[in-house]
């Protein structure tokens, strides 16, 4: 009995400190696969995205997904664009993306670091689909994905998504409409390059 019990509060313990960012934490709830269920639960949301990023980027053929995880929405990704790569801090998961999907290139790390790394220097589109709520950089991890790509597609979790508000505010960001399925919410952002944003990147 004692056994089960001390799972249990070890699993307590990891899921309480899963939105530090901490890699070791994310591996340690990447011991079970797929821990959020995501592969079962959230088939709606992966929908909706598509079709969100399908009516503001028609043409899209190469996706830089951050946060790619086992690869759950990758797979849907793969729907929209013939190339992929795939970036997220977790190796246990990355291992079981490049088992699912050979297909597509997984790098593990942070974004920032490995820019000089990815297969493309740009890409038509840079996906951060409920990876903004782990960690506290999400403005530096925001201007990294910029740097990729002129099209940028968000999704956040409610209620995490109040606290990133403030993110999609400035020049270029679009408010989509909420994606909601199995009774949950999330927020959805669009960010293209425009002139204005052109002409600050030139005079940093």
């Amino acid at each position: 009995m004692a056994i089960p019990i001390l799972k249990s509060l070890y699993r307590w313990s990891i899921r309480r400190k899963q939105f530090t960012g901490d890699p070791a934490i994310l591996d340690a709830m990447y011991e079970k696969p797929d821990p959020w269920n995501l592969a079962s639960r959230e088939q709606g949301r992966f929908a909706a995205s598509n079709a969100l990023i399908a009516q503001h980027c028609p043409k899209i053929d190469s996706l830089l997904e951050i946060g790619c995880g086992e690869g759950a929405q990758t797979r849907y990704f793969g729907e929209l664009a013939s190339y992929i790569t795939g970036v997220d801090i977790s190796g246990t998961a990355l291992e079981r993306a490049r088992v699912a999907l050979p297909a597509y290139d997984f790098l593990q790390g942070k974004l920032s670091d490995l820019l000089p790394s990815l297969p493309r220097q740009r890409y038509d589109i840079v996906t951060l689909c409920e990876v903004l709520i782990y960690g506290q950089d999400q403005a530096q991890l925001i201007a990294a994905a910029q740097s990729c790509a002129d099209q940028l597609f968000v999704t956040n979790f409610e209620p995490q998504s109040v606290g990133l508000a403030h993110l999609f505010c400035g020049e270029g960001w679009q408010e989509l409409p909420m994606i909601e399925s199995d009774q949950k919410r999330w927020k959805a952002y669009f960010w293209r390059r425009t002139a204005a944003t052109s002409a600050v990147d030139s005079a940093a």
